[in-house]
């Protein structure tokens, strides 16, 4: 069964990551975006900010080039592995989901650390992070579990993003 679908944005980033590199690295997790909802959309926002996180889903609106099979997070060390065990933009649709520390809400603005969008990027919807979508144990592969430790020994995900990761 071959179907498309065509989705109405809800918003817009207003302000998000830096496009170039040239302004330096900027941590996503330390960087607040703005998102604009528009006004036939506000009333939805009722009671959001009532939460502590958020998923904020999003369009991949930036030249991307599709690649089903490749290394998890350019690492030539981790195995090959298919587009949907992985986090890459490069993905069949360009759908962006991130799970965000929601900041405030101030009339159509949700301010939110955390997102991997940029400034323009349209914004699909947004729902709470609720106890529906909490796992206590979940499982990872090894390569993803030595990815985390090895970024989280240069970052200290910990201190960094408290929130964040493995609940140990």
């Amino acid at each position: 069964m071959k179907k498309s679908f065509c989705f109405e944005p809800i918003g817009y980033v207003m302000k998000g990551l830096p496009k170039d590199k040239s302004s330096g690295i900027v941590s996503r997790f330390q960087f607040v975006s703005e998102i604009f909802v528009y006004d036939k959309f506000k009333v939805g926002l009722k009671g959001l900010e009532n939460f502590s996180h958020i998923y904020i889903i999003w369009v991949i609106d930036r030249q991307r080039e599709v690649k089903l099979v490749g290394h998890p997070h350019g690492d030539p060390s981790a195995p090959l592995v298919g587009i949907f065990a992985t986090r890459s933009p490069n993905r069949p649709n360009a759908i962006g989901l991130t799970v965000v520390e929601l900041i405030d809400v101030e009339n159509n603005i949700v301010r939110v650390r955390g997102l991997d969008a940029w400034t323009d990027s349209p914004v699909l919807d947004i729902k709470p992070y609720d106890y529906y979508d909490h796992v206590n144990d979940m499982r990872v592969p090894s390569w993803f579990l030595e990815h985390w430790n090895r970024k989280n020994r240069e970052l200290n995900y910990k201190k960094l993003v408290p929130w964040l990761g493995p609940l140990k």
